[in-house]
């Protein structure tokens, strides 16, 4: 169905369109037959990104509004399929691509949110097509550690500041890291990275496992913050101090998470609601609070 009639490089031929769409709706249901319901797609992985050792495949734009609009979109509401369908799956540094499709009104009926990843541009790109189209979601999809970055405190400022405060400040409905778990050579793989870290290493000989930085970032937030919690607005003078602050679908607990990339320890006091409490926070740490 590509124009190099192989797994590696290319595009998707046009007269393949409606194929490609069935693919999906073929795909969707066997996973569900086998108890996997799918409840997000996107139609490639990086579709600005042509790699040279494993499958993928450049779509632009123009390419991804029709495929959306004209053929998958269409597929999956003829089949009464829930998944839905997200745009992009790329960069920061190319917002402008998610906004071109969604400025196609055939594809923009069926894009329920636009996807992110890490490895170019500003966090701050997620909120441009929030800001253009409030009723489009976003969500963080892709993020990953490795052998290039062994600094735990530098780590663990990155993965919480920018990914997990950074990314739902900018409206991001969920955060994920890519990989979940690798063994202690970075694998198994065929192509791509064969120096990323996991959340968590698994030991191939013992089964023993590791947490990695990545495994506690997440846990800051994902330890307390529920399922179906919403953000609530969390403000400070104190640019040192990045935050966001999460209502939990209990309508009672609060959830703030602070981290402190200062040099040096930094003060403050938490106001909410007329009570208050003070806290200290080491320089490059992180802090998760929560109160009903």
């Amino acid at each position: 169905m590509k124009s190099t009639r192989s797994l590696i490089k290319g595009t998707l031929l046009p007269r393949f369109y409606d194929s490609f769409a069935e693919y999906f709706v073929k795909f969707i249901r066997a996973y569900g037959a086998q108890g996997l319901p799918i409840y997000a797609i996107t139609l490639q992985n990086e579709p600005n990104f042509e790699p040279e050792d494993y499958p993928g495949m450049r779509l632009d734009a123009l390419q991804r509004a029709r495929v959306i609009g004209r053929h998958l979109g269409p597929r999956l509401e003829r089949a009464a399929m829930r998944t839905v369908i997200w745009d992009w799956d790329h960069n920061w540094d190319l917002s402008q691509s998610p906004m071109e499709v969604l400025a196609d009104s055939a594809a923009r009926k069926y894009v329920q949110g636009v996807a992110w990843h890490c490895y170019a541009g500003n966090v701050s790109a997620q909120s441009i097509p929030h800001s253009a189209y409030p009723d489009k979601d976003a969500y963080f999809t892709e993020c990953s550690g490795g052998d290039w970055a062994k600094i735990f405190a530098d780590n663990l400022k990155f993965n919480v500041g920018t990914l997990v405060i950074g990314s739902t400040n900018n409206w991001a409905r969920g955060v994920a890291l890519w990989n979940l778990a690798l063994d202690e050579k970075g694998g198994p793989h065929k192509g791509g990275c064969g120096n990323c870290r996991g959340v968590v290493t698994i030991d191939s000989k013992t089964g023993a496992y590791t947490r990695n930085v990545e495994y506690y970032s997440l846990a800051h937030a994902s330890k307390f913050v529920r399922p179906g919690a919403h953000r609530i607005k969390s403000e400070s003078a104190d640019t040192l101090l990045a935050h966001v602050a999460f209502l939990n679908p209990d309508q009672y607990t609060k959830v703030l998470l602070v981290l402190n990339s200062a040099k040096e320890a930094r003060s403050f006091i938490v106001r909410f609601r007329g009570s208050t409490f003070r806290y200290t926070l080491p320089a490059a740490s992180v802090v998760t609070f929560t109160w009903g």
